[in-house]
């Protein structure tokens, strides 16, 4: 991964409103380091999904929990976590969705999970206590891992 640069920390609410703040907190962060735009869509699509992700199912009343996004820079890579109290849930044991044979058939949603293992290069989950872990890892030169 090479040596660390910098760290960011993000604390939001678990609510739909805080999703406004990422952008601006990430592209910042983007700028500052010089991401590439390929990597820098990636990485916003990855990270909003699993924010929403936690904001719909993690919390049965959502009441004011807090989301932790911690953004880890290397050298070649940038290492994303999202961390939350909230319900068990491993998104390493959830299948992939199958895919309809028409337009017609598709679902709205149910592919952000996907869309994170295909956008990334690698995740990776863990729960400590209450904790909830969601780790992804994004390479920045043009080297790719295998998942």
């Amino acid at each position: 991964m090479g040596d660390l640069e910098n760290k960011r920390e993000l604390v939001i609410e678990c609510k739909f409103d805080s999703l406004d703040k990422i952008n601006p907190w990430l592209e910042s962060i983007c700028v500052d380091y010089k991401i590439p735009d390929t990597r820098r869509f990636d990485i916003s699509v990855c990270l909003y999904e699993a924010v929403a992700n936690v904001i719909m199912y993690a919390f049965e009343q959502p009441l004011g929990q807090m989301i932790s996004i911690n953004i880890s820079l290397y050298t070649r890579s940038i290492e994303i976590s999202v961390e939350d109290e909230g319900r068990l849930f491993n998104p390493m044991d959830h299948p992939e969705p199958i895919l309809p044979s028409s337009i017609s058939e598709a679902a709205v949603g149910g592919h952000g999970i996907s869309l994170i293992r295909s956008l990334s290069d690698r995740i990776q989950y863990s729960r400590s206590g209450q904790r909830n872990k969601l780790v992804m890892l994004f390479m920045l030169t043009h080297e790719r891992l295998n998942s």
